[in-house]
């Protein structure tokens, strides 16, 4: 895992007390596994749970809620885990089946897992399904549609919090991005795009 540290673009903690929203960077060695961050995010009870939101090399994203001792898992795209730790570990708290070769690019996981904070489980599907979001991008979006909910304030501090965190600490560090777009080294086809999640074949999906 050590050596895949150097991919985390950005990994935050948010929490609301006493009716605010606060973020908080989450330690790299608490991004190991589903298990190890989801025990992190227990130290920040709060009235809406935890929530932790990893995005890694411009390429995926993860997002864990740990509320009323239940933990709700969702990955942007399965077939991270065939090179990343932490998405490898999804899969297995999931009890999905193993990858295989001929596996499309799909979120696998709880996609209404910040429903009950404006985001719904469509929308966030939309915006993961959009190939010119980067995982950060799709991330702010996110704190800024929930932010009537009192996800972020009315600067929405959640998202700028966030991508300070990532201009900041990630691996990116606020250069421009170069190369392929996310995803673009591990698809195949002309123009390496992801088929409609219409279109697609379904990955079972189940939760613990």
């Amino acid at each position: 895992m050590d050596d895949q540290l150097d991919g985390v673009d950005f990994a935050v903690a948010a929490h609301r007390y006493h009716g605010d929203w606060r973020v908080y960077e989450l330690a790299h060695d608490t991004l190991s596994d589903v298990e190890t961050l989801g025990q992190a995010l227990t130290r920040f009870p709060g009235e809406s749970g935890a929530i932790g939101l990893v995005a890694i090399d411009e390429d995926f994203f993860v997002v864990v809620r740990v509320l009323d001792g239940r933990t709700r898992v969702l990955l942007s795209d399965a077939t991270a885990a065939e090179e990343w730790e932490l998405a490898d570990s999804v899969i297995a708290y999931l009890n999905l089946p193993s990858l295989e070769e001929n596996d499309e690019p799909e979120p696998v996981g709880d996609l209404t897992l910040l429903e009950d904070l404006g985001m719904s489980g469509a929308d966030l599907a939309v915006l993961i399904d959009d190939d010119e979001l980067y995982p950060d991008e799709i991330l702010s979006q996110v704190a800024d549609r929930t932010s009537t909910t009192s996800w972020a304030s009315p600067r929405h501090e959640f998202a700028d919090r966030s991508m300070e965190y990532a201009d900041a600490g990630g691996s990116r560090g606020g250069a421009q991005r170069t190369g392929n777009r996310r995803r673009a080294h591990r698809c195949s086809g002309r123009g390496c795009r992801r088929p409609n999640s219409r279109d697609r074949p379904q990955r079972p999906r189940s939760a613990p």
